[in-house]
């Protein structure tokens, strides 16, 4: 799908009902951005039940096996997914005008790296999204990017050059971090690692 498509630009966010989706709407909030199958979040929720999850994509067909999979294993009402155009101008603050609790981190793990020339505006993660989050997270924040595409790891890395909002966490010269910060893994994650191929892993944390 197209986000940037006339349509889908054009098509009016409604702001969710939280109090549908979530037990508790003041509880810390991570943000999943272009979840797909959402078994990252789904896998989150599991371990804890101190934050609340949310899965963004595009696709709503995809998102219903998510939605299917938490239905079906009972879990906790703390993991909710919604189809949303992230390259929406009004994307995040739409999505956040009724949310009481703050939001405390965002991913935006293996996006579609558009590889051709002609494509690369389609990309998910833009200097916009950065600083969009940047507004509205809370200090200490964390928003942790991967790719297997080095073109496009470097690329979603310079949309957090604003020193000002964001401090990055690697320790090195690389501007990556060795490993992911999570202890579940996507499915993409693990068909990576079954190749060898390196995986590039950013980590930038909201200033104060």
């Amino acid at each position: 799908m197209n986000p940037l498509s006339p349509e889908l630009l054009g098509r009016p966010l409604e702001v969710p009902d939280f109090q549908t989706l979530f037990a508790d709407t003041c509880l810390p909030l991570h943000l999943d951005l272009g979840c797909a199958y959402g078994e990252f979040c789904l896998q989150l929720a599991e371990q804890s039940s101190s934050a609340n999850f949310l899965g963004i994509d595009l696709r709503d067909r995809v998102l219903d096996r998510a939605r299917a999979v938490a239905a079906d294993k009972g879990r906790r009402r703390n993991v909710a997914f919604l189809s949303l155009n992230i390259r929406h101008p009004h994307f995040l603050h739409t999505l956040l005008a009724e949310y009481k609790g703050p939001l405390v981190s965002v991913t935006c793990l293996f996006p579609d790296p558009w590889r051709q020339q002609s494509e690369r505006r389609k990309r998910l993660l833009q200097p916009e999204l950065a600083s969009s989050v940047a507004e509205v997270m809370s200090p200490g924040g964390t928003f942790v990017t991967a790719t297997d595409c080095l073109e496009l790891a470097i690329e979603m890395r310079s949309c957090f050059d604003d020193p000002q909002r964001w401090r990055n966490a690697a320790t090195d010269a690389s501007g990556f971090i060795s490993q992911s910060p999570y202890s579940v893994r996507t499915a993409w994650e693990a068909t990576v690692q079954g190749r060898r191929s390196p995986i590039y892993w950013t980590q930038h944390v909201r200033h104060s």
